[in-house]
């Protein structure tokens, strides 16, 4: 069984950056334990990133949320590190300018993923915009964490 893990905007801005959060710590932590405990050799994770630019408060998400986080090349855009031990040269990373990927979306079309696990940051704008494009109808399970 071909097995996803998504990891969502785990970002250092995300966690104690621009738009930090007290229980930011926790998941990552959750995240660390599920990969250390379930993650079988033939299983694939990939991550996204919340990408903005310099112009990020000129932007609609930037007029609305006027506070500048995950511009690109900063240390607040990386992967936090505890993450680091999943990221090798070959792992998918999307960068995401926008609340979904259609990158994402189009790697899914050209994989058969039976089951997918996802989690990351900002759950209920960030990982809950991405579900959309894992809707295919051979997924068997879908984990939301």
């Amino acid at each position: 069984m071909k097995k996803l893990y998504m990891i969502v905007d785990v970002q250092n801005d995300f966690v104690d950056g621009a738009l930090g959060f007290e229980k930011a710590e926790d998941v990552v932590k959750q995240i660390v334990a599920t990969l250390e405990t379930k993650l079988e050799p033939e299983d694939v994770v990939v991550f996204t990133r919340d990408t903005h630019f310099e112009n990020y408060l000129e932007t609609q998400e930037g007029i609305r949320l006027p506070i500048p986080h995950c511009i690109h090349g900063t240390y607040g855009w990386e992967i936090v590190e505890a993450l680091s031990p999943w990221i090798k040269t070959t792992t998918p990373i999307f960068d995401k300018p926008t609340f979904g990927s259609l990158e994402l979306g189009n790697y899914l079309k050209t994989q058969n993923f039976d089951e997918i696990e996802i989690m990351g940051l900002v759950s209920n704008i960030c990982v809950i915009t991405n579900l959309p494009r894992l809707r295919k109808p051979h997924f068997r399970k879908l984990g939301l964490l």
